[in-house]
């Protein structure tokens, strides 16, 4: 699977919403996700992929069903972006 930049994971509505919902869960199935939303299950799909790439979320089999679990691993690298500009000493720009 292609890899996926976080930021434009993020710059979603959609994949935001999705998100949201993991991290408020303990994991959730696509079903259950596609039930929140006024979108196909393969819609959804298509989102909760883009959201794997970049690392995000994590999607396991399980039986018959595929569980999402949120990846705040991958924040971090939003984190390191959004810290530079509150602390510009430890910029990566700076000389």
């Amino acid at each position: 699977m292609r890899t996926y930049d976080v930021f434009k994971a993020i710059a979603d509505d959609t994949r935001r919403k999705i998100f949201n919902m993991l991290m408020a869960s303990n994991g959730l199935t696509i079903n259950a996700i596609s039930e929140n939303f006024d979108i196909s299950r393969q819609g959804v799909t298509k989102h909760l992929k883009l959201l794997a790439a970049s690392g995000l979320v994590n999607i396991e089999p399980k039986g018959r069903e595929k569980y999402c679990y949120p990846n705040t691993d991958a924040l971090r690298r939003i984190r390191t972006w959004i810290d530079q500009y509150e602390h510009p000493a430890r910029s990566i720009y700076s000389n």
